[in-house]
């Protein structure tokens, strides 16, 4: 199981660190674009989400607005050098801070494979206050940083499925697009540098903290998880 770590607000004073598994696109999408995937009209899911049991208040997008939504999917990959991938799945999420029935925030989590990396537009940043979609480096939550999304909400997050990710509690409306990519057939995956991979060979006897540290750096959930909790047991002594 993943461990639930715990959500205390991104610092918005320290820069993003962009690298090949985290990177701002700026102005992936246009005008239009914006406006068309803010105002929507689809059907959100209030079924439980896998991450906090609280409504989805998401809706997968299909027809010609999915095809629009993995068009512009192509375009962040394009422009963000990541020839490798290729959008898979694509879905608009709404939170609202005054909806007793739905929700104000996403605590943190990763994207289970197939998935390999995802891709987030914040399409009205101006509409809500505090909070909004973050990204984890590290497993303690001070490597957590804001992703700094122009107002216009024409940008885009692109990163690794495996980097911990959510949204903090926002006050007021929050609209996103998001992209699921899968691996490119033929592209190559380095198994050395997996989350998976490097989480697996800490876990096989005998062991090695190297590969469980290298697997939190690199995305791993349970790596995360195992750190988070050989600290507490070490701060309960």
């Amino acid at each position: 199981a993943v461990r639930a770590l715990r959500l205390l607000g991104a610092r918005r004073d320290w820069p993003l660190r962009e690298d090949d598994r985290c990177r701002v696109v700026p102005e992936a999408l246009s005008p239009d674009e914006v406006e068309a995937f803010r105002t929507a009209d689809v059907q959100l899911s209030d079924g439980e989400d896998s991450v906090d049991g609280l409504p989805e208040q998401h809706a997968m997008l299909e027809g010609s607005l999915g095809a629009r939504a993995l068009k512009i999917g192509e375009r962040i990959a394009l422009r963000a050098h990541r020839h490798d991938l290729v959008p898979s799945a694509a879905f608009v999420r709404r939170y609202a801070s005054d909806d007793a029935a739905g929700r104000a925030a996403l605590g943190p989590h990763f994207d289970a494979r197939p998935t390999v990396a995802t891709a987030v537009v914040d399409l009205d940043p101006t509409a809500y206050e505090g909070g909004g979609y973050f990204v984890q480096f590290h497993p303690h939550c001070s490597s957590r940083r804001l992703v700094p999304f122009a107002a216009d909400g024409r940008d885009a997050c692109l990163h690794d499925a495996e980097l911990i990710h959510g949204v903090a509690r926002v006050s007021g409306c929050r609209s996103s697009l998001v992209v699921w990519y899968h691996r490119r057939d033929g592209a190559e995956d380095d198994d050395e540098e997996d989350p998976d991979v490097l989480f697996a060979k800490a876990a096989t006897p005998p062991g090695n903290s190297l590969f469980l540290h290298r697997a939190a750096a690199a995305g791993s959930a349970n790596a995360h998880a195992l750190l988070g909790t050989l600290e507490d047991a070490r701060g309960a002594k």
